[in-house]
Protein backbone atom coordinates (compact mmCIF):
# COMPACT_ATOMS: atom_id res chain seq x y z
CA UNK A 1 0.00 0.00 0.00
CA UNK A 2 1.27 3.45 -0.85
CA UNK A 3 1.68 6.10 1.80
CA UNK A 4 2.09 9.85 1.85
CA UNK A 5 3.85 11.97 4.46
CA UNK A 6 1.93 15.09 5.49
CA UNK A 7 2.98 17.35 8.35
CA UNK A 8 5.15 14.64 9.81
CA UNK A 9 2.46 11.94 9.63
CA UNK A 10 2.85 8.87 7.45
CA UNK A 11 -0.71 8.40 6.17
CA UNK A 12 -1.68 5.28 4.20
CA UNK A 13 -3.40 6.01 0.91
CA UNK A 14 -6.36 3.93 -0.25
CA UNK A 15 -5.88 1.72 -3.29
CA UNK A 16 -6.37 3.78 -6.47
CA UNK A 17 -5.91 7.15 -4.76
CA UNK A 18 -5.04 9.97 -7.17
CA UNK A 19 -1.68 11.51 -6.29
CA UNK A 20 -0.14 14.19 -8.55
CA UNK A 21 2.96 12.91 -10.35
CA UNK A 22 2.12 9.23 -9.77
CA UNK A 23 0.92 7.04 -12.63
CA UNK A 24 -2.55 5.65 -12.01
CA UNK A 25 -3.12 1.91 -12.40
CA UNK A 26 -6.48 0.22 -12.68
CA UNK A 27 -7.38 -2.79 -10.53
CA UNK A 28 -8.15 -6.14 -12.07
CA UNK A 29 -11.85 -6.58 -12.72
CA UNK A 30 -13.44 -9.70 -11.33
CA UNK A 31 -16.46 -11.72 -12.37
CA UNK A 32 -18.43 -12.05 -9.13
CA UNK A 33 -21.14 -14.74 -8.97
CA UNK A 34 -24.49 -13.66 -7.39
CA UNK A 35 -23.97 -15.68 -4.17
CA UNK A 36 -20.51 -14.22 -3.70
CA UNK A 37 -21.83 -10.73 -4.40
CA UNK A 38 -24.41 -11.19 -1.64
CA UNK A 39 -21.70 -12.31 0.80
CA UNK A 40 -19.53 -9.31 -0.11
CA UNK A 41 -22.52 -7.00 0.32
CA UNK A 42 -23.25 -8.39 3.80
CA UNK A 43 -19.60 -8.06 4.81
CA UNK A 44 -19.61 -4.46 3.60
CA UNK A 45 -22.72 -3.70 5.66
CA UNK A 46 -21.09 -5.21 8.76
CA UNK A 47 -17.95 -3.11 8.22
CA UNK A 48 -20.05 0.02 7.72
CA UNK A 49 -22.11 -0.72 10.84
CA UNK A 50 -18.99 -1.07 13.01
CA UNK A 51 -17.45 2.10 11.56
CA UNK A 52 -20.68 4.05 12.15
CA UNK A 53 -20.80 2.77 15.73
CA UNK A 54 -17.26 4.04 16.38
CA UNK A 55 -18.14 7.46 14.95
CA UNK A 56 -21.40 7.68 16.92
CA UNK A 57 -19.73 6.86 20.25
CA UNK A 58 -16.76 9.13 19.55
CA UNK A 59 -13.64 9.41 21.64
CA UNK A 60 -10.11 8.25 20.83
CA UNK A 61 -9.67 5.31 18.46
CA UNK A 62 -7.64 3.49 21.11
CA UNK A 63 -10.88 3.16 23.09
CA UNK A 64 -12.38 1.18 20.19
CA UNK A 65 -9.57 -1.33 19.59
CA UNK A 66 -11.94 -4.35 19.58
CA UNK A 67 -14.17 -2.77 16.94
CA UNK A 68 -11.14 -1.70 14.88
CA UNK A 69 -9.78 -5.26 14.96
CA UNK A 70 -13.19 -6.60 13.89
CA UNK A 71 -13.22 -4.13 10.98
CA UNK A 72 -9.72 -5.22 9.95
CA UNK A 73 -10.74 -8.90 10.03
CA UNK A 74 -13.91 -8.28 8.02
CA UNK A 75 -12.00 -6.20 5.45
CA UNK A 76 -9.37 -8.94 5.08
CA UNK A 77 -12.10 -11.53 4.58
CA UNK A 78 -13.79 -9.25 2.04
CA UNK A 79 -10.54 -8.90 0.05
CA UNK A 80 -9.88 -12.65 0.23
CA UNK A 81 -13.34 -13.55 -1.08
CA UNK A 82 -13.13 -10.96 -3.88
CA UNK A 83 -9.64 -12.03 -4.95
CA UNK A 84 -10.81 -15.65 -5.27
CA UNK A 85 -13.30 -14.64 -7.96
CA UNK A 86 -12.08 -15.21 -11.54
CA UNK A 87 -10.71 -12.23 -13.43
CA UNK A 88 -13.12 -10.80 -15.97
CA UNK A 89 -12.01 -10.62 -19.58
CA UNK A 90 -11.22 -7.16 -20.92
CA UNK A 91 -13.39 -5.43 -23.48
CA UNK A 92 -10.67 -6.09 -26.06
CA UNK A 93 -10.65 -9.83 -25.30
CA UNK A 94 -14.44 -10.04 -25.45
CA UNK A 95 -14.50 -8.13 -28.76
CA UNK A 96 -11.91 -10.45 -30.29
CA UNK A 97 -13.88 -13.46 -29.07
CA UNK A 98 -17.05 -12.17 -30.74
CA UNK A 99 -15.14 -11.80 -33.99
CA UNK A 100 -13.75 -15.33 -33.70
CA UNK A 101 -10.17 -14.38 -32.81
CA UNK A 102 -8.10 -15.40 -29.82
CA UNK A 103 -6.30 -12.85 -27.64
CA UNK A 104 -2.55 -13.38 -27.42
Amino acid sequence: MASMTTIGLDLPLPEGAIVPGVERTFPDRRSVPPRTALALERLSHAIEYLADEIVAVGGPLTAHEAQMEAIRLLMALNREIYSECPQARSLWERSLSLLGFRAA
